[in-house]
């Protein structure tokens, strides 16, 4: 286990303050843990929470980014332009929600280095990075695979049983693989009652039909991916 990271989704680690350092150890983790571990805590803030404000989930936001991270190929200019039309969404929808007093916390994993590589650059919106940054300088950080971890800590953390409104963002939120989807279901059974809607500028993936409705929702569990 990496020494930043806890499986106790009620304990986090020492958060990293400066702001390049947060890139900095999402890109050690990638390298270290081959973009997989356990939950990571980069950044809790210690003032207390407010849970009168909605609150913006945004989860795994380098998979929005269709660069060759993976190592299976380039994508068709018409997914790129879509990934590229996401990003931009959900970085518009990010620095609104901020502006409107939401709180926000960001979950990354190892695509999201990608965001500091001169290799996925032309993938990449950098209006997104920005906001993401803005997260990161006022909101919650974490990093890791496990979801499940990753939804406990938010929801004990973060209050998210008492907040107005939960808003899921990010990638994939496909019904069947999504990412998104996990956190927002887990989110949803131990916040009953509360109101859990999934942005429309979040990424399903490549080749996704559809992206996830939280109202029409059955609760089947997604396969990540």
């Amino acid at each position: 286990m990496h020494p930043s990271t806890t499986s106790d989704a009620t304990s986090p680690s020492p958060p990293v303050r400066h702001r390049q350092g947060l890139w900095e150890a999402i890109v050690r983790l990638d390298q270290d843990e081959g973009g997989l571990g356990d939950l990571a805590v980069l950044r809790d803030p210690q003032e207390p929470v407010d849970p009168m404000r909605p609150l913006l989930v945004l989860v795994h936001p380098g998979d929005a980014i269709e660069a060759n991270w993976r190592g299976l190929g380039e994508v068709g200019p018409e997914v790129l332009r879509f990934s590229l039309a996401c990003q931009t969404g959900m970085a518009e929808e990010i620095e609104e929600a901020l502006a409107d007093g939401w709180d926000a916390v960001v979950l990354h994993r190892g695509s999201c280095s990608q965001f500091e590589t001169d290799a996925a650059r032309r993938h990449v919106c950098p209006a997104l990075r920005d906001a993401i940054q803005s997260v990161h300088d006022r909101g919650h950080v974490l990093h890791g695979d496990d979801l499940e971890a990753a939804a406990d800590w938010i929801s004990t953390r973060l209050s998210t049983a008492l907040r107005p409104a939960l808003r899921l963002s990010g990638a994939y939120s496909d019904p069947e693989h999504g990412c998104v989807t996990a956190v927002g279901r887990a989110l949803m059974r131990t916040s009953p009652g509360v109101r859990v809607e999934l942005s429309q500028h979040s990424y399903p993936g490549p080749d996704a039909g559809e992206r996830w409705d939280p109202e029409k929702d059955t609760g089947s569990a997604p396969r990540f991916r």
